[in-house]
């Protein structure tokens, strides 16, 4: 009887061990998936934060570049307007030929300083040309501005 009894104790005791291991295994199993599953999230949560940060850094940028648009094209207008005021007072229409006759000298002499190649109108030395040219096309400018 004592024989039977240590038997049935040692038969127990391989099957705890038994379960014991077995348990082992399924919780090492367990702890290695959620860790992998732990990480593919980390990753997915990075990639969309740094895809959320890209993003906002473009429209940042998008934002920037369209206000500095903005303002260019209202220091344009405004620098018109300034023109246009200084034209129509008394001298200006003078003082805007001088200025474009100065522009259209410093220009030829750029363009021979800088290139082997210089095009140059077909009377380079008729200023007078030059200026008439200027106020015809300030005329047209001007009678177009009147029709609208």
């Amino acid at each position: 009887m004592e024989k039977q009894s240590n038997a049935e104790r040692l038969r127990r005791a391989e099957v705890l061990e038994s379960e014991g291991y077995r348990q082992k295994l399924i919780n090492q199993s367990e702890g290695e998936r959620q860790g992998a599953i732990n990480a593919a999230q980390g990753q997915a949560e990075s990639m969309r934060l740094k895809a959320t940060a890209e993003a906002d850094q473009i429209k940042a940028i998008a934002e920037a570049q369209a206000a500095s648009t903005r303002m260019a094209a209202e220091a344009t207008a405004d620098g018109l307007r300034a023109i246009a005021e200084a034209v129509s007072e008394e001298g200006g229409k003078d003082a805007m030929v001088q200025r474009l006759a100065d522009k259209y000298v410093s220009e030829l002499a750029e363009m021979a300083k800088q290139s082997n190649l210089v095009i140059v109108p077909d009377r380079p030395n008729d200023i007078s040309g030059v200026v008439a040219t200027a106020m015809g096309m300030f005329d047209q400018v001007k009678q177009q501005g009147s029709a609208n």
